[in-house]
């Protein structure tokens, strides 16, 4: 009897238990091209095993080649990289609205690349060259990858590429896969400036379509997923075009509106540890996940260095968010309301906060607008998203009350 209990239980738990961790390798990108204290402080806690999941290998942006052609090295640390003691992946990103596609100039870039590396003292494991051109150029960028693969300072150096969701339904893309030994398909992207940056149903529906093309090839072809841990702000023209994505590197004028999107870490929690594995069986060919970008606790577009290892880990989230209202001593009757999270995570700002009907003469803030409702109610709306790091707080609102307020917060979309 008490053994056919202890089956009963542990069949009730393998049922109630959430997907087995995934087989997966994971990695992230650095991306800064000058290297300070906050990033050397995000490598040491992110390589120590005792925080959760453990990292791969980092992928290193070493060089950018802009439109124009001209080259630019990262001010990299190989001493603060060679301390993790874990493998590098060199990166050398070229522009995808490059002005002209020079083969020769840019074999040599991507050798001197290398060859600084190496000048270094760091042990390459792979080059990855990082080139989001347009469907149309894929072709010629099969061709220079093919030149780039003839080069014998190469030799042995496994050679990686990026890819975009929008290749997938391009005919060059399985010519170009079998040019190099492996492909990163980035799961994050604006398709609809109304999504964010990432859309859980559009992503596997993505990582199905890689795999279908993996599958169809008589030649083995090995991919990652890229997944993000940033936010970015979204700039429109006058007629609600989307002009440009800010996000690690800030841009100049020229958009008339724009909207803050984040990625929600639970919606990316969700997405690996329970999404990804109930599809694993069918992604026979997938290598691992790779996370852009590591995030530090100066980076203001990222997540908190916490959240991004809880996501990995599959550790509990815990946002405790709050709104709280505070009277001006100065001025009778006029209250300036924050955001709190005294969580261990961080949290999306809410959509809506719903006012007292006792309020107004409402002044949202960081994106909040007040907006009378059809009983003559106030409530404060926001377009797109933000997050709330682990123990900050943001004053999103001045309003007038007869008395305290109490806010409700309505749920995020």
């Amino acid at each position: 009897m008490v053994v056919l209990l202890g089956m009963a239980l542990g069949a009730a738990w393998a049922w109630l238990r959430p997907p087995a961790a995934l087989a997966l390798s994971q990695e992230a990108y650095i991306w800064q091209m000058l290297w300070q204290e906050p990033l050397r402080a995000a490598l040491r806690e992110a390589s120590e095993e005792s925080q959760g999941a453990a990292l791969r290998r980092w992928r290193v942006l070493m060089s950018h080649i802009a439109a124009d052609g001209s080259q630019r090295f990262a001010a990299v640390d190989a001493a603060a990289l060679q301390a993790t003691g874990k493998g590098v992946v060199a990166v050398v990103r070229i522009e995808g609205q490059l002005q002209r596609l020079d083969p020769a100039r840019l074999r040599a870039a991507v050798l001197a690349t290398v060859a600084r590396a190496r000048a270094q003292g760091l042990r390459l494991e792979a080059l990855e060259i990082d080139h989001d051109c347009a469907t149309a150029r894929l072709r010629q960028y099969r061709e220079f990858l093919q030149s780039l693969r003839a080069e014998a300072a190469l030799a042995g150096l496994p050679l990686l590429i990026t890819a975009l969701p929008a290749w997938l339904g391009s005919r060059e893309l399985p010519a170009l896969w079998q040019q190099v030994d492996e492909l990163t398909l980035q799961l994050h992207a604006v398709q609809n400036p109304g999504q964010g940056l990432f859309d859980p149903r559009l992503a596997l529906r993505w990582a199905q379509q890689i795999e279908a093309i993996a599958e169809a090839n008589p030649s083995p072809l090995r991919y990652q997923l890229a997944l993000p841990t940033y936010s970015a702000q979204l700039r429109f023209d006058d007629f609600g075009n989307l002009l440009a994505v800010e996000s690690e590197t800030p841009l100049l004028g020229g958009a008339v509106g724009s909207a803050e999107w984040a990625v929600d870490p639970q919606q990316l929690q969700d997405f690996v540890h329970q999404a990804l594995p109930r599809a694993r069986p069918r992604l026979s060919h997938l290598q691992g996940l790779v996370w852009f970008r590591l995030p530090t606790l100066a980076d203001q577009r990222a997540w908190h260095p916490a959240t991004w290892r809880r996501v990995m880990s599959g550790a509990p989230l815990q946002p405790a968010l709050r709104v709280q209202a505070q009277a001006d001593a100065s001025t009778p009757g006029l209250y300036r309301l924050q955001l709190v999270n005294s969580g261990r995570s961080d949290a999306l700002w809410p959509s809506r906060l719903n006012l007292p009907a006792d309020c107004g003469s409402v002044q949202g803030r960081l994106g909040y607008r007040s907006i009378v409702g059809a009983n003559g109610g106030w409530h404060l709306q926001r377009a797109g998203s933000l997050l709330l790091k682990p123990g900050a707080s943001s004053e999103v609102a001045w309003l007038r009350c007869s008395r305290l307020p109490v806010i409700e917060i309505h749920e995020n979309r």
